[in-house]
């Protein structure tokens, strides 16, 4: 019996002795898209994020949230602090994609879609603007995916 317990112990060490993974995905400025509705019509425009390069992190420690920081964040402190970042809920998660959702304080929502083979990020929003513009935007940007434990 008590070769048995070992055998077990030796057998689940390695899994309980590996390193949490992080993943942290630095981006350049979005470009994209813009949809509005207003007075029954649809208007398209170029839209993006000049001097915004968002911050993404994933780590292994809390598989459902994916932070993210938005603004000119050229630098990321090593360990992000919950004041620093907004969290995002993985819907999906696989070695090729990482799939969240984010829904803002004012009612706007979020989808991103982070590819890190490819090392591209894709987002879309949907708002409801002024108060009577229903609003969608769909941006891409050019990442950098740097994996740490």
């Amino acid at each position: 019996m008590f070769r048995i317990m070992i055998l077990q112990v030796l057998l689940l060490l390695p899994f309980s002795l590996t390193a949490q993974q992080r993943l942290t995905v630095s981006c350049d400025e979005p470009k994209g898209n813009r949809f509005d509705f207003s007075n029954g019509t649809f208007k398209e425009s170029e839209d993006g994020f000049k001097g915004v390069t968002p911050v993404f992190v994933y780590d292994d420690a809390a598989p459902t949230r994916l932070m993210f920081i938005w603004g000119a964040t050229r630098t990321i402190p090593k360990e992000l602090s919950p004041d620093e970042a907004e969290d995002a809920t993985i819907v999906s998660f696989s070695e090729n994609k990482i799939t969240a959702m984010y829904a803002d304080p004012l009612g706007a929502v979020f989808l991103f879609s982070l590819f890190p083979k490819e090392g591209v990020v894709y987002f879309t929003q949907h708002r409801y603007l002024f108060m009577s513009t229903p609003n969608t935007s769909s941006y891409y940007c050019n990442c950098t995916f740097k994996y740490s434990d």
